[in-house]
C-alpha cells in the first residue's frame, strides 16, 4: 500500500513539474495567441487542444477561459469552444502517458535533473520540464509494481468497486476533484488497470466520471467572478455531462468496441476511450455551441450593480494588462454600438405611429449610452496616462472619438428627432403618402450604414471603414434630394407637406448629422496605425 502512494507522489510531483516548465516557457505566446485567434470557431476549438497539452491540465485551461471571458478578453462563444477542445488536449497527455518507455525512465531523470540545477532561466524550465515527465513514468512503473506485490487491501478496495459502474464513475469524478486534473487521475487507472482486476467496462465508467470531476475547477474559478465566467463554468459542465451519460447508457457495448480498437491492451484503452469520448463529444456539440451560448445568457443574468441605474459589463478599471483593458474597452464600445443601434431601430415608430411610449424608451436608451459614453471615455483616458507606442495611442485616440460620436448619435435621436416627433404627435399632424416613404427609406438607408460601421468597428476593419468614409457623399446627395421634392411638394400646395414642412425637414437634416457622426466613426478607424 505504502510503495503505491508512494508511486502516486512521484507521478503527481512529476505532473506539477512538467505543468509548470511548459506554461512558463509558453506564458506570454498563449497570451497572444488567445486574443488573436480566439474569435474564429475553428482556430479557437484548435487553441484550445495546443493550449492545454501545454498546460498539461484541462483545468488549468478552463480556469483561465473563465477569467479571460470574465475580463472581455474573448467572447463567451469563443470561450465554449476552446473548452471544448481541452477535453482533446488533455486526452493527448493521457495518451502519452500510457506508452511504455520504462528503459528511457532514468535517463530522463538524470538528464532532467541536470538541465534543472542548470542557473541559465531558460535551461532551468526544459530541465524542470524533461525531469517532470521522468518523473511522471517512474511513479507509473511504482504503483504498478505495487498491484505485483499483491496488496490486499488494494485488491479489497477494487473488488468493492468492480462491476459498478456507477460508484466507479462517482470515484472518478471525486478523485478528479481532488487532484485537480483529469490526466492525474487516469494516469492512476493506469497502474490499477496493469492489475487486470478491472474491465474495459469498468474503466470506461472511471474515465466518464474523471471528464465531469474535471470540470470543477472552473466553477471554483468562476465564484467570485462575473456571470460570464460562470456561463463557461456551467457550458464546460453541461457538455462533460451530457456525453458522459450518454456513454453510461451503453457502457458495456461501447466499452467492448473500444477495447478491441485498443488491440485489446488495457492501458492503451483508458487513454483510446478518453481521446475518443472526447472526440465525439466536441464533434457533436461544436455545432450547437451558438444557440447554446445565447441559452446560457437567458438562464444566468447580467449581474446589477447596487449603486446604480446602469453598470459597467466588461470593463475592470482594476486591470493592468494593456492588451486586456484595450479588449475590455473595445467589447464596452460594441455594447454601446448596439444600444444606439436600438435607438436608431426604434425612433422611426415615433414618426409613423405617433405612439409616445417610444419616446419614453429611447429617453431611457439614451441614459445607458450618456453612461457608457462617460465611463469609456474615462476609461480609455486613464490608459492613455501610461507610456504607450504609437499604435497603442491612435488606437485609444480613435476608440474615445468613437464613443463620442456614438454619444452625438443617440443625443440626436433623443434631443432632436425625438422632439420633432413629439411635436407631431401634439399637432396629430401626418406626413403625406410620399414623404412618409422617402422618411422610411432614409431612414432605412442611415440603420444599414450605421450597421456597416459596426461591422468596421467589430474588428477595426480598415477596408470596411474606408467603404463607411466613401458612402457619406451618397447619403449626403440623398437627403438633397429628399428636401428637394419635398419643396416640389410644398409648390403644390399639398396640405400635408404643408403641415408638415418644419418636422420633415427637420428629420432630413437630423439625419444628416447622424451619417455625419458615422461617416466620422470611419475615419477614426483609418486612423489607427
Amino acid at each position: 500500500m505504502l510503495k503505491f502512494f508512494t508511486g502516486i507522489v512521484f507521478f503527481l510531483f512529476g505532473f506539477e513539474l512538467l505543468k509548470e516548465g511548459l506554461s512558463s516557457i509558453s506564458t506570454q505566446p498563449v497570451k497572444r495567441a488567445i486574443y488573436k485567434l480566439s474569435e474564429s470557431k475553428l482556430k479557437g476549438f484548435l487553441m484550445g487542444i495546443v493550449l492545454t497539452f501545454l498546460f498539461q491540465s484541462s483545468s488549468a485551461m478552463t480556469s483561465m477561459l473563465v477569467g479571460m471571458a470574465d475580463s472581455g478578453v474573448i467572447s463567451l462563444k469563443s470561450a465554449c469552444v476552446m473548452a471544448l477542445g481541452s477535453g482533446i488536449g488533455s486526452a493527448i497527455t493521457v495518451k502519452i502517458i500510457s506508452f511504455n518507455i520504462s528503459t528511457a525512465v532514468y535517463f530522463l531523470i538524470v538528464a532532467g535533473f541536470i538541465l534543472y540545477i542548470s542557473k541559465s532561466g531558460n535551461v532551468h524550465l526544459y530541465g524542470r520540464t524533461v525531469l517532470g515527465i521522468g518523473l511522471i513514468f517512474y511513479g507509473l512503473i511504482v504503483m504498478e509494481s505495487a498491484f505485483q506485490g499483491n496488496s490486499k487491501i488494494l485488491s479489497l478496495l477494487i473488488s468493492f468497486l468492480k462491476g459498478n459502474y456507477v460508484y466507479l464513475f462517482i470515484t472518478g469524478i471525486v478523485l478528479t476533484v481532488i487532484l485537480q486534473t483529469s490526466a492525474s487521475s487516469l494516469g492512476i487507472l493506469m497502474a490499477v488497470s496493469s492489475s487486470g482486476m478491472l474491465s474495459p467496462a469498468d474503466c470506461l465508467s472511471f474515465v466518464l466520471g474523471a471528464n465531469v470531476g474535471t470540470t470543477s475547477t472552473a466553477f471554483i474559478a468562476s465564484i467570485s467572478g462575473g456571470p460570464e465566467g460562470k456561463r463557461v463554468a456551467i457550458a464546460h459542465f453541461t457538455f462533460k455531462l451530457v456525453g458522459a451519460v450518454i456513454f453510461l447508457l451503453f457502457i458495456e457495448e461501447i466499452s467492448e468496441a473500444f477495447f478491441y480498437l485498443s488491440k485489446k491492451n488495457i492501458k492503451f484503452f483508458v487513454a483510446d476511450s478518453n481521446m475518443i469520448f472526447n472526440i465525439i463529444n466536441s464533434l457533436i456539440i461544436f455545432p450547437f455551441t451558438g444557440p447554446f451560448t445565447k441559452l446560457l445568457i437567458k438562464i444566468v443574468p447580467e449581474r446589477r450593480k447596487a449603486e446604480g441605474k446602469f453598470c459597467l459589463k466588461y470593463i475592470d478599471k482594476k486591470v493592468e494588462n494593456l492588451s486586456v483593458a484595450f479588449a475590455q474597452a473595445h467589447r464596452e464600445l460594441m455594447r454601446m454600438s448596439d444600444e444606439v443601434g436600438e435607438m436608431i431601430e426604434k425612433c422611426i415608430t415615433a414618426f409613423t405611429t405617433n405612439d409616445e411610449s417610444v419616446i419614453k424608451d429611447i429617453r431611457e436608451m439614451d441614459d445607458c449610452v450618456d453612461f457608457l459614453d462617460e465611463n469609456i471615455r474615462k476609461f480609455l483616458v486613464g490608459i492613455t496616462k501610461y507610456p504607450l507606442d504609437t499604435t497603442s495611442a491612435s488606437k485609444a485616440s480613435s476608440m474615445i472619438r468613437i464613443s463620442s460620436n456614438l454619444e452625438n448619435i443617440g443625443d440626436t435621436i433623443e434631443k432632436d428627432l425625438m422632439d420633432h416627433a413629439l411635436k407631431k404627435i401634439k399637432k396629430n399632424a401626418v406626413f403625406s403618402e410620399d414623404g412618409r416613404r422617402e422618411i422610411e427609406e432614409l431612414h432605412k438607408r442611415v440603420k444599414e450604414y450605421f450597421h456597416l460601421m459596426c461591422s468596421a468597428l467589430s474588428e477595426f476593419n480598415k477596408e470596411i471603414a474606408s467603404e463607411v468614409v466613401k458612402k457619406k457623399s451618397e447619403l449626403y446627395s440623398f437627403t438633397y434630394e429628399l428636401v428637394n421634392r419635398h419643396l416640389e411638394r410644398l409648390k403644390m400646395g399639398l396640405k400635408e407637406s404643408v403641415e408638415t414642412s418644419s418636422v420633415h425637414l427637420d428629420v432630413i437634416s437630423n439625419f444628416r448629422r447622424i451619417i455625419s457622426f458615422i461617416a466620422d466613426s470611419g475615419s477614426s478607424i483609418l486612423q489607427i496605425e
